[in-house]
């Protein structure tokens, strides 16, 4: 007999989006239903805060709770009422089932990068989401999940978890794809995503980029998918003199397309859990350089690949110097930067769905009826 598991995800319109391209977590959300599904053990039903979407096929039952201020009370009154053997909830905090994390933790943003000043001040405004989450994982006692081993530092150490009971499933990408020669260019063309204000470090990588010598034959194709809000983002590229390296491009219908205009990717995050970004280019046989703040950075080793740069001191400064020696690369050693693409290309075949999937099955079934 199937096991009755309430899901509770965010915005179910976010992980079938039918237009463009959806966030990291909400793909990673999306494979996770999909992953649950497939493996038959479960009746499901979906609670979320949002829907207008067919319901996949494969889900007993879609509930909305709109009401934001109500969503946990009204959730966990209909979750008694119903008597589910699992609740697993991702990228949600709650303290009374399994969670699949994938965002930093308040407590480690608000230290991560910052100087003893600056620390204090966010210790204060993020003082009441800290709160939520220390009184989370004080009362929960359910299996964890966390997307790379990085954030299952972050959750293990800022809030005391037994690291027994805290999992870490790096995510998987859709596709891989053939290798397809390229041939050498006049210009090294690099992509990033900005937006998310400084902790995706877009602007990090505008400072970097006009610290550039002027000979170097660099271009960045920037995707900034709120294109209608990059007003201040536009305004320093023309502040900065970067109109001629920078084409800034809004949110693309076709990522895969997008890959293929590129040379490397850029991940300059302060914060990032995991940057699935990075493995979809390595699928497309495209290298990327990441910062060592990032979850994705355990699978990069620098020079074999992909590229890291250190983010923690001088990044303005690490980032640049990173550039230049990548593009220095490119274009007198291309058949060592042809090697490192293929490299790249061998990360997403390493990552599976299912294994994904599989360990957050095998390690939640074992745990006591809601």
């Amino acid at each position: 007999m199937k096991k009755k598991l309430a899901l509770i995800i965010i915005s179910l319109d976010e992980c079938f989006a039918t237009k463009g391209f959806s966030g990291g977590g909400h793909k990673v959300t999306k494979n996770l239903i999909l992953g649950l599904i497939e493996s038959g053990l479960f009746e499901i039903d979906i609670f979320c805060k949002k829907s207008t979407v067919a319901v996949p096929e494969g889900i007993k039952s879609v509930t909305v709770l709109s009401n934001k201020k109500k969503f946990v009370n009204d959730l966990e009154a209909k979750l008694r009422a119903r008597n589910y053997d699992y609740v697993l909830a991702s990228d949600i905090l709650l303290a009374f089932g399994n969670i699949l994390l994938h965002s930093n933790s308040a407590k480690h943003k608000s230290k991560n990068g910052k100087n003893i000043f600056l620390q204090q001040v966010l210790k204060i405004y993020n003082a009441k989401k800290i709160g939520v989450q220390e009184k989370c994982f004080r009362e929960n006692d359910k299996a964890i999940f966390a997307v790379s081993e990085s954030l299952k530092k972050d959750y293990a150490e800022n809030f005391g978890l037994d690291e027994k009971k805290v999992f870490a499933c790096h995510p998987a990408v859709d596709d891989c794809f053939d290798f397809v020669p390229s041939t050498l260019k006049d210009e090294f063309v690099i992509g990033s995503i900005a937006g998310g204000g400084l902790n995706k470090g877009g602007y990090l990588l505008l400072f970097a980029l006009k610290k550039l010598p002027k000979t170097c034959k660099l271009k960045a194709r920037i995707i900034f998918p709120k294109f209608h809000k990059s007003f201040f983002f536009q305004s320093a590229v023309k502040f900065l003199g970067l109109k001629d390296r920078i084409e800034l491009l809004p949110k693309q219908s076709d990522m895969q397309e997008y890959y293929k205009s590129i040379d490397c990717y850029v991940l300059p995050s302060l914060n990032e859990a995991f940057g699935l970004v990075v493995t979809e280019a390595a699928s497309n046989f495209k290298p990327s350089l990441v910062s060592s703040t990032t979850g994705v950075r355990e699978l990069i080793e620098d020079g074999i690949n992909g590229f890291v740069f250190h983010r923690e001191k001088q990044p303005v400064k690490n980032l640049t110097k990173k550039l230049v020696e990548i593009t220095d690369i490119y274009f007198n050693d291309n058949p060592k930067f042809i090697e490192i693409s293929k490299n790249a290309n061998e990360i997403s075949k390493k990552l599976s769905w299912k294994k994904f999937t599989d360990t957050i099955i095998n390690n939640m079934i074992g745990e006591n009826r809601i």
